[in-house]
């Protein structure tokens, strides 16, 4: 083997060893980066969730309102658009119980939000006292009792 022959054996050695590193280097570089990408899209998605509950609490905050002025009051069928900012949440329905001897009931409230995508489907449930027999400066006339978040199916 001459010397020509062995300089330029090694010459490609080194030569398909530097292209391998640089291919791992970049190959590593680019899954660092998609991974980047990946957890701003799950921040993203994780804030547009907030701000539909944000909104789906809001409804239901102006149906406490609403029944505050009206103590029957029900949404339209199909539900009801309510502006909260530069957002729209739905108000889906309201359904009043029986009320009981003590001039109390239970009302269930359905709302929806939604924000880039994500929905939540909130649903309260609220006890009322009828306005008619409780002084006007108790403010406790309509009580949160609970709240859950249901799919689709829920409503």
């Amino acid at each position: 083997m001459s010397t020509n022959q062995a300089q330029s054996q090694s010459g490609f050695v080194a030569l398909m060893t530097v292209i391998i590193i640089s291919a791992t280097l970049i190959s590593q570089v680019f899954m660092v980066s998609v991974g980047g990408l990946s957890v701003r899209f799950d921040t993203l998605s994780a804030e547009h969730k907030t701000i539909s509950k944000i909104l789906a609490k809001s409804c239901m905050e102006a149906a406490i309102i609403k029944l505050n002025q009206n103590y029957f009051y029900l949404t339209l069928t199909g539900g009801e658009k309510i502006s909260v900012g530069s957002k729209v949440c739905i108000l889906k329905k309201i359904e009043h119980g029986v009320e009981n001897a003590s001039h109390k009931k239970t009302v269930a409230v359905h709302s929806q939000g939604e924000s880039g995508g994500s929905f939540t489907n909130l649903v309260s449930i609220l006890q009322m006292q009828n306005p008619t027999y409780f002084s006007e400066f108790d403010d406790s006339s309509i009580t949160i009792i609970s709240q859950a978040e249901f799919g689709v199916s829920g409503l």
